[in-house]
């Protein structure tokens, strides 16, 4: 009997950490809480703890705490600052509000634990960051042991460091991942970061052989507004090989360069293919380009293949 009664009892206490609270009570908050931080350096924990342990509403106290978190991940912390906020990690402070989609449902929309977490994550990405930085001024870099194990904090700390680096750098890095061989070794995320900051046909060239994933195609959607005309064409009849990039290589030719004499032969050509026909019939269906609509008619004079007829078709109900 005495079970029975203790955990009903050590539940009600722990959810005391968890309040229900409403869009406009938020708001409320979030203008007390701004007004105290104007009020108090709460960079510096001393005051923070003070100011803290002397709220009466937990609320005000539950979200001023996620607020200065948020505001520590931008900085560079000192041990004071690195010990409150692992401290905070054993929080069960949260905030919760009505699902609007689902009312009988809440949701967290403020946990201490989760924000103290992004916090020491993204201090852990600044200080790698800080690394590969000051290795490449010194030339000290291998993309060999880079490439081994690289996790997301890899990668995050890698794009940090990137918009930091100047052109030389760049240049420095792209050399030396050729120069190791580490070109067809590398992940399509690290050609992409990369090809953001140097945009190389050869970088590019590399991600349409890789197989395909969410950084092939965000760099293939980006080719048309970072290569001139020529080279982008150029670069989309490279994607074409890919199986898995046909399809989108083919619309962004037909939408970008719907005039362009070497698109237009690209597409009628794979629009006479077995394996990409019916795409390419899809791709250029939208074109409006009077020259291009009169090589689609006189092909479709000489071919009755089902994916030319249709393409014909529907150019032609455009056109009227």
């Amino acid at each position: 009997m005495k079970q029975f009664f203790l955990i009903p009892a050590v539940l009600t206490i722990m959810s005391t950490h968890s309040i229900e609270i409403s869009q406009q009570q938020l708001e409320v908050l979030q203008k007390n809480t701004a007004a105290i931080a104007q009020q108090t350096n709460l960079t510096d924990i001393e005051p923070l703890s003070t100011v803290l342990k002397n709220l009466k509403s937990i609320e005000e106290n539950t979200l001023l705490k996620f607020n200065t978190l948020k505001q520590f991940s931008t900085l560079k912390p000192t041990s004071a600052q690195r010990n409150w906020v692992t401290e905070q990690l054993n929080s069960t402070q949260t905030l919760q509000m009505r699902n609007p989609d689902h009312p009988n449902q809440l949701i967290d929309v403020i946990d201490i634990s989760q924000q103290a977490a992004s916090t020491l994550k993204q201090w852990t990405i600044a200080d790698k960051a800080t690394t590969f930085f000051d290795q490449w001024m010194a030339q000290n870099w291998s993309w060999q042991q880079f490439n081994q194990h690289p996790d997301n904090t890899d990668f995050l700390a890698l794009e940090n460091a990137l918009a930091q680096a100047d052109k030389l750098s760049i240049d420095w890095l792209f050399t030396k991942l050729i120069d190791e061989q580490q070109l067809p070794r590398s992940s399509n995320r690290l050609l992409f970061l990369l090809f953001k900051k140097l945009p190389s046909s050869i970088l590019a060239e590399q991600l349409w052989r890789n197989e395909t994933d969410q950084f092939s195609y965000q760099t293939l959607q980006t080719i048309n507004t970072i290569f001139d005309t020529e080279r982008a064409i150029e670069q989309l009849s490279y994607a074409m090989n890919n199986k898995h990039l046909l399809s989108q290589a083919l619309l962004l030719l037909a939408k970008h360069y719907p005039t362009d004499e070497v698109a237009h032969g690209l597409l009628l050509n794979k629009l006479q293919q077995p394996n990409s026909s019916w795409l390419a019939a899809a791709a250029i269906s939208g074109i409006k380009q009077e020259a291009f609509i009169d090589k689609v008619k006189n092909l479709a004079q000489y071919s009755n293949a089902p994916a030319i007829q249709y393409a014909h078709d529907q150019l032609m109900q455009g056109d009227k």
